[in-house]
């Protein structure tokens, strides 16, 4: 069982095409596969195959409406050729894809929290700002609201 990631996902398009096929694939749980396809015989790799090409274990997306597979993730949020999204992945966040959706023209802002392993970041259009902690202190005031952390910390954590 993984530790999940938990990401907040915006992405932009100038051509309302390229916002379809995101919202499309991403409510049908098949958003890394659809922008970095898996090799069809991929075998025993696959495991180090998505970390390696995807950033995280398992494909991201709402998979509403389908009986595969549990999916970690909200229906997506659509404002023009604007998406929102929010979901959990596993162990960490699909930078992979975030990079390949740049590459693709997409305006890619993100942000991720990962509690059981300590780190968090904010991706924004091909940076990573990615922050490992040891304490509360150490996580920008942003993500700290953007998340709700204060549930994930004991009080005598969040006071130190």
């Amino acid at each position: 069982m993984p530790n999940w990631c938990l990401n907040k996902l915006t992405v932009e398009h100038s051509d309302p095409a390229m916002v379809d096929r995101f919202e499309q694939t991403y409510n049908a749980g098949k958003t890394c596969n659809e922008f970095i396809p898996m090799p069809e015989h991929i075998g025993d790799e696959w495991f180090d195959w998505c970390v390696d090409n995807w950033g995280t274990k398992w494909d991201i997306g709402a998979d509403i409406g389908t009986d595969k597979e549990e999916r970690y993730g909200l229906k997506a949020t659509r404002v023009g050729n604007q998406i929102s999204c929010s979901f959990d992945s596993a162990w960490s966040p699909p930078i992979g894809l975030y990079e390949k959706l740049v590459e693709l023209g997409y305006n890619v802002k993100a942000s991720y929290f990962e509690p059981g392993m300590a780190f968090c970041g904010i991706y924004d259009n091909g940076f990573d700002n990615y922050i490992e902690y040891t304490n509360k202190d150490m996580i920008p005031v942003a993500l700290w609201n953007e998340f709700d952390m204060e549930h994930f910390f004991s009080d005598d954590e969040i006071e130190a």
